[in-house]
């Protein structure tokens, strides 16, 4: 089983390399200031602060990476001698390295920090601009310098220093006032045609646990309306006791069967006791009835204000996307439109969160794998522009998203073509799969058509992150595509995640199971001679299309159902266009319920997605749709399994890195997966092992000193023995023209530090190693 890495035990080794790091920088830059056209030095400063920022973005910090990043650009235009050295530049740049002292400080302790990051960056990037540094960009720094001298000075200077306070302080007022006038302009332009709204600001914590408890309100009105049931039959055998001791004292009493007086006054106070509790009875009843009525009008009130507050418009995540679409088309050279529409329509902020991972492979797809080249557009007659549309629409209580392209759509023949080889699908299945189900493989991990691995596609994960996210949220992704034309992906998702509604079903008369009404398409009741057979698998017709049948009892693991003679209930179910009946014994009711996580202990059920609590306090297990019918497709799946006595060959990887915290680390994630690890120090150390030994496969790092990741690359995709091993290349180097570069060279991956996960790093691996 696959251990997770916990970052934090990799601080210590942080803390030590990068105060390593920040001695040596300070002192190459004492040897710089005097000494500026040194060649060494600017190199090793460069790889310095290059191995750092690389450290800190593995490490997730990534205020650290920011300035470092912006110092090594520095430090780059330097030795490239595109700017030349000046004093005030090797002030901003020990300040820079004053500024990581301070939060590496923070970050150890735990506490805040004072270093006013984004002006320190704004400072950097004024120096990679080859702008002149003045004093005033000094103000801030020294104003803090100031407040810390003590007052043993002479009058002299505390004269100057208050003469220069009044300076500054006057300056100060002015600037306030410039400020002041500039705010009543905004406010008269920017508000005078709208109404001011009123805000609060609300923990999270506290609004998820309020929307839970609304949740759990609106079963206990459920609950209350089944006790009214039951009072209204109270009730009515209530009634039905004052009209039989009616009977028995009309018909026994007075034809003289009772002379007795005393039996005439149990007669007569049994019949009065009777008329009180019918009496009493109806009045319960109505006062409840009424209260119930109310209570159902308030707790819908409550629950349509509470799910305001957390309702959120889809600008939020929407907003995001222009920018990064004109970024990553510029990237790759391409033009690209996009289009957005629906942004005003509100969903559940939870939903929001979730489902902006998603979106971003999408887009990320449709730019990268969807919108051909400008070149490619030309030749095909097609507008230079690409179209990228993201779009979206309410019905009911549910939310469509769709993002479409014009692009050149899915090779469905090369998909197919893939997931046979990787044996996703067999043989029998790749001849027979339809277009539209073999279009769904899109979805399936660790199936990509790119022929490189990168940060931004190639890697097989991104598609089935979104399915999962997506399903995740008790919604469903579709997609459509013709080749050279585009493609369409379409996201439908609930209004809010609170309560679902579910159709309770039961197994050999104990077992009951949920069902989310939502992927219900009919119930039907099958009886032995409507079944046939399809390769032979046991199925039914329904209307013109043939519907496959599962027990349920199979998919979970529980006794054989016994087919009754009579005819058995068959719940279809559907999604992403694939259909299958499952088999269940008897259908109860539907129910408006909560679903409770499983927790992590029992996440990891097949087929179960969460809970609930009955009014009976039985505990129902809700089954994963979309989960039971990927299963139920893999029935027809070629599987080749290893023996048991058959040892496997665990494979070997060389990781190259030159700081000993990333080099650490990743040794760390993948010994954890349990894989063979060795680890060299630069490009040179590499070659000496890989002349001893083989290796499945290779990670490293761009920057190293003696021969760097692209040069170790090319030397391996040229030696006979090492060929055909693949490599994949960490690094911090962000810009297209390096990845293209790392492909040239031959690398099989290209994984940038800053998107660094362990998830992507051991998926990657397990792709390549196959």
């Amino acid at each position: 089983m696959e251990k997770k890495f916990d970052r934090s035990m990799f601080l210590s080794k942080f803390q030590e390399e990068t105060r390593e790091h920040l001695r040596v920088l300070n002192q190459d830059l004492l040897i710089m200031e005097n000494d500026s056209g040194n060649p060494k030095i600017l190199e090793e400063l460069e790889r310095e602060v290059h191995t750092l920022k690389g450290s800190a973005k593995m490490m997730g910090y990534k205020e650290i990476a920011e300035i470092t990043h912006r110092m090594e650009d520095i430090f780059g235009l330097l030795r490239q001698k595109s700017i030349e050295l000046k004093k005030e530049m090797i002030d901003v740049l020990f300040e820079s390295l004053d500024g990581v002292d301070i939060l590496l400080k923070a970050i150890v302790k735990g506490e805040k920090h004072n270093v006013k990051v984004k002006d320190l960056c704004e400072r950097l990037e004024k120096i990679n601009r080859g702008e002149e540094i003045t004093s005033s960009d000094f103000k801030k720094k020294d104003r803090m310098k100031d407040k810390k001298i003590k007052k043993k000075t002479t009058e002299k200077k505390k004269r100057k220093k208050d003469e220069e306070k009044d300076e500054e302080q006057e300056e100060e007022q002015e600037e306030e006032k410039e400020e002041e006038k500039d705010e009543e302009k905004v406010k008269k332009t920017a508000f005078s045609d709208r109404k001011i709204m009123e805000t609060i600001r609300v923990d999270t914590e506290k609004m998820d646990k309020l929307v839970n408890l609304i949740g759990e309100v609106v079963v206990m009105q459920i609950k209350s309306e089944r006790c009214l049931s039951r009072i209204k039959e109270l009730k009515k055998s209530t009634e039905k006791q004052v009209f039989l001791w009616n009977k028995i004292y009309n018909t026994r009493f007075r034809e003289g069967n009772f002379d007795s007086r005393e039996a005439e006054l149990i007669f007569n106070e049994v019949n009065n006791k009777n008329v009180q509790i019918k009496d009493e009875s109806a009045a319960v009843f109505n006062e409840y009835n009424e209260n119930s009525r109310q209570m159902s009008l308030i707790i819908e009130s409550l629950q349509q204000k509470v799910m305001a507050v957390r309702m959120l418009p889809l600008s939020t995540v929407f907003n995001f996307f222009p920018r990064a679409v004109r970024d990553l088309a510029r990237e790759y050279g391409k033009e690209i439109e996009l289009e957005i529409k629906g942004e005003d329509i509100e969903l559940d902020k939870k939903i929001l969160e979730e489902i902006k991972d998603p979106l971003i492979h999408l887009v990320r797809n449709a730019v990268d794998h969807g919108i051909e080249e400008t070149k490619e557009r030309r030749q095909l007659n097609k507008p230079i522009v690409g179209k990228v549309k993201l779009f979206a629409r309410q019905e009911g209580g549910r939310v469509y998203i769709f993002l479409e392209d014009d692009g050149r759509g899915i090779d469905i023949k090369k998909l197919k073509e893939i997931a046979l080889k990787k044996e996703i699908i067999g043989k029998n299945t790749f001849e027979k799969i339809s277009d539209r189900e073999a279009m769904y493989l899109v979805f399936e991990q660790g199936l990509s058509t790119s022929p490189i691995i990168t940060d931004v596609s190639g890697r097989g994960i991104g598609m089935d992150v979104v399915k999962s996210k997506i399903e995740g949220l008790k919604g469903m992704v579709l997609v459509e595509s013709e080749k050279g034309k585009g493609t369409n992906f379409s996201l439908s998702l609930p209004l809010t995640l609170v309560t679902t509604r579910v159709l309770l079903v039961e197994l050999e008369g104990q077992n009951i199971f949920a069902i989310p009404i939502a992927f219900i398409e009919t119930v039907n009741k099958v009886y032995k001679e409507d079944i046939v057979y399809v390769e032979g698998k046991e199925a039914f017709r329904l209307g013109r299309r043939v519907i496959p049948l599962i027990n349920l009892s199979d998919l979970l693991d529980l006794p054989v159902q016994s087919r009754r003679i009579d005819g058995f209930f068959v719940v279809v179910i559907s999604h992403a266009r694939q259909r299958i009946g499952i088999v269940v014994d008897k259908l109860m009711e539907e129910e408006e319920i909560v679903i409770k996580n499983l927790g992590s202990f029992l996440k990891k059920i097949r087929n179960i997605i969460g809970t609930t609590l009955l009014e009976s306090g039985k505990v129902v297990l809700v089954l994963n749709v979309s989960e039971i019918i990927h299963l139920a497709g893999m029935i027809n799946k070629v599987k080749v399994f290893r023996s048991r006595e058959e040892k496997k060959k665990i494979p070997s990887i060389l990781i190259v890195e030159d700081s000993l915290t990333t080099r650490e680390l990743e040794r760390n994630i993948i010994e954890s997966a349990g894989y063979q690890v060795e680890v060299a120090i630069d490009g040179v150390e590499a070659t000496e092992k890989l002349n001893d030994t083989k290796f499945d496969l290779l990670i490293a790092d761009v920057q190293m000193p003696r021969m760097n990741g692209f040069q170790l690359t090319e030397w391996i995709k040229k030696s006979d023995k090492h060929k055909d091993m693949p490599v994949i290349i960490v690094t911090s180097l962000e810009k297209e023209g390096e990845k293209k570069k790392g492909i040239k060279a031959g690398a099989q991956a290209y994984i940038v530090k800053s998107s660094f996960d362990q998830s992507t790093l051991l998926d990657t691996i397990e792709r390549l190693i196959e």
